[in-house]
């Protein structure tokens, strides 16, 4: 490639959920050979900012924790960066984001991840009528990536969106790390015949499924 692709991330923060971590995962993971990465954020503030290698992933602050009040800072940001793609990071702000992306540069590759199953996520908002609403625009994503094929058959069924447009990425792991942070007989897990331990961390919404995992672990 003669030039680098200008990739832009847009997230809320860099709170302790599964959605940043593993978005910091891939940010510094990412070819910078290739792409020029840059942060979006509604709210700089939280864990995995340390974690984020600055040195090759620019970050860049809305200074406001909603959605609803940075929308004309992203507009700004994107107009100057001038992005090749603009890869959308949490659920609220995908659908959020959906209904404004006919008033940006049409030249501009547009990607969202759902980070939970959408029909049932929304119901927990304060606002969910509105957000019920602007996930019809959804389809105006150019891909759609989804962790599970629950949360692929939930958008196509609930929300009517491409299956064309569904893209099923299983979340990554850095295996390395969990051998380094878990792995090591001094907290327990060593590996023990007839024993199993199942380590959950996470809310117990019921999004979340933990159901599954006890039936399972009896199985």
């Amino acid at each position: 490639m003669d030039e680098k692709k200008k990739i832009i991330f847009v997230t809320p923060s860099f709170g302790g959920g599964g959605a940043q971590r593993n978005l910091i995962h891939i940010v510094n993971s990412l070819d910078k050979t290739r792409f020029q990465v840059s942060i979006v954020c509604l709210f700089s503030e939280g864990p995995f900012y340390e974690l984020i290698d600055k040195e090759t992933v620019a970050v860049i602050s809305c200074s406001h924790p909603s959605v609803y009040f940075s929308i004309f800072k992203i507009f700004k940001i994107i107009k100057e960066v001038k992005p090749d793609i603009v890869v959308s990071w949490m659920g609220f702000l995908n659908a959020y984001l959906s209904f404004f992306i006919p008033l940006f540069p049409k030249r501009i590759k547009w990607i969202c991840r759902e980070s939970s199953i959408p029909s049932v996520a929304n119901k927990q908002f304060r606002l969910s009528v509105l957000f019920s609403f602007l996930y019809k625009f959804l389809n105006r994503y150019h891909n759609i990536i989804c962790q599970s094929e629950a949360m692929a058959e939930d958008l196509a069924e609930a929300y009517k969106v491409d299956k064309d447009k569904i893209t099923i990425i299983k979340n990554p792991i850095d295996i390395s790390a969990v051998k380094k942070g878990f792995g090591s007989a001094k907290y327990g897990f060593e590996n023990k015949k007839g024993i199993y331990r199942l380590l959950y961390v996470g809310g117990l919404r019921k999004v979340k499924r933990v159901g599954i995992l006890l039936e399972t672990l009896a199985l």
